[in-house]
């Protein structure tokens, strides 16, 4: 019996020698794979925070643009493409003349119309009825500030929305069409085109430290609105991280109080839904600042599962489906 034990006990501790030699090995491979871990992560929020800034001083405070996907969290695997959210801070409110400068007004997206007449600025409300969890219209609040536009000659806010029985609603076709048109009469040069609910950037001409040109690398923008105050769904959530503070580790006090100050957006959707009436009105209710926050809050362990898990659906599920 006390050989058994023994033996059972020696079997044991080399099974757990070699299933933390197979854990080593995994996680190194995973490293050197993507670079990622907590320490890494940490450093490349930092550049992308600088980087984002940098560039946001361009717009003179009209758009804001902010580094997402997996490159912005990073946790980017072969074959990730950049992905990056603008968000109009303004928007287009009338452009008196062809070749003529556009003027920019404060754009507000709210739930509560009365906040239209609180503000002298462009007011989307949300509208949710007959909408998806998680999908919204955003009606056009006719306003003063509206009306007043309404009295001028060339191209107004009212271009970038589509009339219908119950109103005004902003269209994300012409907002990406026009944020396309916007990209290239920037002075960077650079091919735009649609890419479902992006405006994809290509950019080229980037040579590696041998001098030899890269491939071109495409750069999705898509576009979204801040929202003014948070969703029903986003104040549940925080408070239900406040109410379980003390039961766990992980999301920490300071990245949920980190959270907290962050808005959601409404961004546009590009893929066709047979249930709703008319696809190109659908926005969608985004948290996606707040899961960026998330990500660059994990532990390597988690980024390791997270990784293995993306690879695991590109190289396995996506390849059989």
């Amino acid at each position: 019996m006390y050989l058994y034990c023994n033996l059972a006990l020696f079997h044991l501790q080399i099974q757990r020698s070699y299933e933390e030699e197979i854990s080593a090995l995994i996680c190194n491979v995973l490293f050197f794979r993507t670079y990622a871990n907590s320490k890494s992560i940490i450093i490349l929020k930092n550049m992308v925070l600088i980087q984002d800034l940098m560039c946001n001083s361009r717009y003179n405070g009209e758009i804001s643009k902010h580094s997402v996907g997996s490159k912005g969290e990073g946790t980017a695997i072969e074959g990730s493409d950049s992905d990056d959210m603008y968000i109009w801070e303004k928007i287009m409110l009338c452009q008196p003349a062809v070749h003529k400068a556009l003027i920019w007004e404060k754009v507000m997206v709210c739930q509560n119309a009365e906040l239209a007449q609180e503000n002298k600025c462009v007011v989307f409300v949300l509208d949710r009825k007959d909408c998806k969890q998680g999908y919204t219209k955003l009606k056009l609040i006719i306003n003063d500030t509206v009306k007043e536009v309404l009295l001028k000659k060339g191209k107004t806010i009212m271009h970038l929305t589509k009339e219908t029985p119950n109103g005004n609603y902003l269209s994300n076709r012409k907002v990406i069409n026009f944020f396309s048109q916007f990209l290239n009469a920037s002075n960077i040069p650079l091919k735009v085109y649609r890419h479902g609910p992006c405006a994809t950037a290509v950019f080229g001409r980037k040579y590696d430290p041998k001098n030899e040109v890269l491939p071109d690398e495409d750069h999705d923008h898509a576009q979204g609105f801040r929202m003014y105050n948070l969703t029903e769904e986003g104040e549940h959530w925080l408070q239900s991280m406040d109410a379980s503070t003390k039961q766990r580790h992980w999301p920490t006090a300071e990245t949920i109080r980190k959270i907290s100050t962050l808005k959601c957006e409404v961004v546009a959707v590009g893929d066709h839904d047979s249930a709703f009436l008319d696809p190109c009105l659908k926005w969608r209710i985004s948290y996606t600042l707040w899961e960026r926050e998330l990500i660059w809050s994990f532990q390597d362990v988690q980024i390791y599962c997270y990784v293995f898990l993306k690879i695991f659906l590109k190289r396995k599920l996506k390849y059989k489906s």
